[in-house]
């Protein structure tokens, strides 16, 4: 019986090793991806006074914004929501599902409002969305939103 229990030991040590070093390398991969997103936001009203709306990135460059989504964003909202609004609007992506979030609850707004969905009202801090419903939009206003992939790897890495 030792033997067997020593086995099973190796075998749990050997497996959490695995699921750390996957861990490491999806982490490093998703940082890459991540390298183009925003350093600092700024809010609608803010990139609306600037002549060449943009903010700076992590890797250096620029994000810039185009002029008729932003007015587009602004007709949306109520002028005291524009200060709060803040851009670009980061879309929190989890590879194992087939939804994804935004945090803040002007972002969730502006979000339905792109995709028709105004009568629906928004209730906590983040808003699910279904990825094919928002698909659409976010490509075509691809300068106000900015995805971050999120992995939630222990969980799925503990279900197997």
């Amino acid at each position: 019986m030792k033997r067997s229990n020593l086995y099973i030991g190796s075998y749990l040590s050997y497996n959490i090793w695995i699921k750390t070093d996957l861990e490491r390398l999806i982490s490093s991969q998703l940082k890459n991806l991540n390298e183009g997103m925003v350093s600092q936001k700024k809010s609608l009203k803010d990139l609306l006074k600037e002549d060449d709306p943009s903010v700076k990135t992590r890797d250096g460059n620029e994000h810039r914004f185009e002029e008729e989504h932003l007015l587009h964003i602004k007709e949306m909202i109520p002028l005291y929501k524009q200060d709060e609004l803040k851009l670009p609007i980061m879309v929190y992506n989890d590879p194992s599902l087939d939804q994804c979030y935004v945090k803040n609850r002007v972002e969730g707004e502006v979000l339905k409002n792109l995709i028709g969905m105004e009568n629906k009202t928004v209730n906590d801090s983040k808003t699910w969305f279904s990825k094919p419903l928002i698909a659409e939009k976010i490509r075509e206003y691809d300068d106000i939103f900015q995805f971050v992939w999120t992995p939630k790897l222990n969980r799925r890495l503990s279900s197997k």
